[in-house]
């Protein structure tokens, strides 16, 4: 299989369901294991996450934001043990939106082609 080369950068926003605080143990385990991601996953070239600050109604609670050197890096973090524990944890308190995203128009083509769903430029290239 060829290398990709292109990066990619991960955004993920969690909303807590109704009736779970930043408080509640179940989101401080959540967000401990989100956080420490990138000590048990090498293929994180930057990583950077925590609870929203602003109060805003419309904010979700919680954001990561992360970056991968290939395509490939993204693929091993996606079915990663710590990735899978993470979104375990994560599901039973609240939902999520993803976005992926790269500047180059050929790694987002390779990008939907691989099945990983991403948005370059703006434009949303999802595969279903």
């Amino acid at each position: 299989m060829m290398k990709r080369s292109s990066g990619l950068t991960h955004v993920v926003l969690f909303t807590l369901h109704s009736g779970v605080t930043t408080r509640d143990e179940r989101a401080m385990h959540a967000a401990a294991i989100s956080a420490g991601h990138h000590l048990h996953i090498e293929q994180i070239q930057t990583w950077s996450c925590g609870w929203d600050c602003s109060g805003r109604e419309d904010a979700a609670d919680f954001v990561v934001v992360s970056t991968f050197a290939t395509l490939d890096d993204f693929a091993v973090f996606q079915s990663h043990p710590d990735h899978q524990r993470g979104k375990d944890a994560w599901a039973k308190i609240a939902t999520w939106m993803v976005a992926d995203i790269t500047g180059d128009d050929d790694a987002s083509r390779e990008c939907r082609q691989g099945g990983i769903h991403a948005v370059s430029d703006g434009i949303p290239c999802t595969v279903e």
